[in-house]
């Protein structure tokens, strides 16, 4: 932590006098022999769901009012595979919950940042997500000590997917398709957008109907563009 914060101070522009970070973890691998390890996946997957519970909202809403009680504190909240997984459906209800309760004044968002990195997390979850968040019209603001408002220029969640991530490409749709052989879903969904079925078996960062953008390394720099006409249309 103290590495970071020397590292964003050499960055120049404001940064932060020191950096705290809070790890979360629970007992999901069983074993670590490499071909074996990846087929636990599954059970490993129904673990992270069922963490993602209460206590894992109570953990998230009191670490986040702490260090919101200090003033200019930023929170980040950072996930990977069952993590992100475990960070998105633990946030998402907690959201909605909020934005529906807040009426026209809004609510403050419980961190600055969520970052989701190669989240295990099926894309009927989050299209349903991103779904009530355009219907509802929900955006983020910034807002000033001196009572200004302005739109804010970015996300506040962000998911982040890499295409050579053998897990969520692979490994996920071929236990989802045999998890969900049980399940009722539908085949229409909405206009443009993928069937229940398709959605549910496959992780979302692989969903080309649920991406924003795309970030390519040209040159030695990430280039990031916008999808056109894409269904989810975040800044």
């Amino acid at each position: 932590m103290v590495r970071l914060a020397s590292e964003l101070a050499a960055e120049g522009g404001p940064s932060p006098d020191h950096v705290v970070g809070v790890y979360l973890g629970w007992r999901g691998a069983t074993n670590r022999v490499p071909i074996w390890s990846s087929a636990t996946f599954w059970d490993r997957k129904a673990t992270a769901e069922r963490v993602a519970s209460y206590q894992m909202r109570e953990t998230l809403v009191r670490i986040t009012a702490v260090a919101k009680s200090r003033p200019d504190t930023k929170v980040l909240l950072s996930g990977h595979s069952m993590g992100g997984m475990i960070l998105a459906r633990t946030l998402a209800p907690m959201l909605s919950t909020l934005l529906l309760t807040s009426g026209p004044e809004g609510v403050f968002a419980p961190s600055d940042m969520v970052v989701l990195q190669n989240p295990a997390l099926d894309g009927l979850a989050a299209y349903q997500f991103i779904e009530y968040l355009k219907r509802t019209g929900a955006r983020v603001e910034l807002r000033h000590s001196d009572g200004t408002i302005e739109p804010a220029a970015g996300p506040v969640i962000v998911s982040i997917t890499s295409n050579a991530d053998w897990v969520t490409r692979v490994a996920y749709p071929a236990g989802q398709i045999i998890g969900n052989l049980l399940h009722s879903l539908r085949d229409k969904v909405g206009e443009g957008v993928p069937s229940q079925v398709h959605l549910a078996n496959r992780a979302h960062g692989h969903l080309d109907a649920l991406s924003s953008h795309r970030a390519e390394l040209i040159d030695g720099q990430v280039v990031i563009r916008a999808i056109p006409d894409a269904f989810n249309d975040a800044l």
